[in-house]
């Protein structure tokens, strides 16, 4: 092997360490940012270092009667995947489309005291009949 094969060999194996790092540095980073969605028997199953530590986004359906307002505005409802549910807190506007009996992602952390979780950002989900209002209907 000459020299310009070895630099040539040098460069690509430079080359193949760095692609590898930045893919690990991509990959990690893009795993960090996921926002998938847990249900409540798989949150039951998190320890209560997890709970008190992790962002946590549980998704279900929001339990038939289980929707109150309390005095103080905080709505507290439960998520369900009929095996287990969660007690959810949430201060805020709800969503349009929020009700019982329909689609919902909660967002936030668990409350150290109550243990129950507190959602700082609340997503309905609609099904694949949903489509908006037109143009000029009423609202």
């Amino acid at each position: 092997m000459n020299n310009a094969q070895k630099t040539r060999l040098k460069m690509v194996m430079i080359g193949v360490v760095i692609a590898g790092i930045a893919l690990y540095l991509t990959a990690t980073g893009l795993n960090e940012q996921a926002s998938l969605f847990q249900s409540p028997t798989e949150v039951k199953k998190l320890t209560v270092a997890e709970k008190k530590t992790k962002n946590i986004r549980i998704g279900g359906l929001v339990l038939e009667k289980s929707l109150k307002t309390m005095a103080d505005g905080m709505i507290e409802f439960q998520i369900t995947d009929y095996q287990n549910e969660v007690t959810v807190h949430y201060r805020g506007l709800l969503p349009d489309l929020f009700r019982e009996g329909q689609g919902v992602y909660a967002d936030g952390q668990f409350d150290d005291v109550s243990k129950i979780f507190v959602a700082r950002e609340i997503l309905a989900k609609h099904d694949e009949k949903y489509t908006p209002p037109m143009p000029g209907e009423g609202l």
